[in-house]
């Protein structure tokens, strides 16, 4: 699925070392809005493990910038209780126009 929003925030939620490939990682959350009749805003995690963290480089993640996002769906449990999660797994560049039109 994909949707186009604009940046708000980006926060850094983890840097360290992966358990599964030893190499280091790091995990953001990407704050953004979808503006409208009615306004979406949405949260989606980053997680780059790549030499030199290329994807995020490459995704380019700031405030203000206008972006596509592909995206997936998740949930896990923890004590009990169920959380989403949404991760991004693609970003693109895009312009203001595509802000107001349907995403797939």
């Amino acid at each position: 699925m994909k949707i186009t929003i604009k940046i708000n925030a980006v926060n850094v939620v983890y840097e360290g070392t992966s358990r599964t490939s030893g190499l280091p990682c790091q995990s953001l959350e990407v704050i953004g809005e979808k503006p409208g009749m009615r306004t979406q805003r949405v949260v989606f995690k980053v997680f780059d493990n790549s030499e030199g963290f290329s994807k995020l480089k490459r995704f380019d993640l700031r405030p203000g910038a206008i972006k596509t996002i592909s995206y997936s769906f998740g949930a896990h449990e923890y004590e009990g209780n169920w959380y989403n999660q949404i991760d991004a797994w693609d970003v693109v560049p895009a312009d203001e126009s595509t802000l107001n039109t349907p995403d797939a």
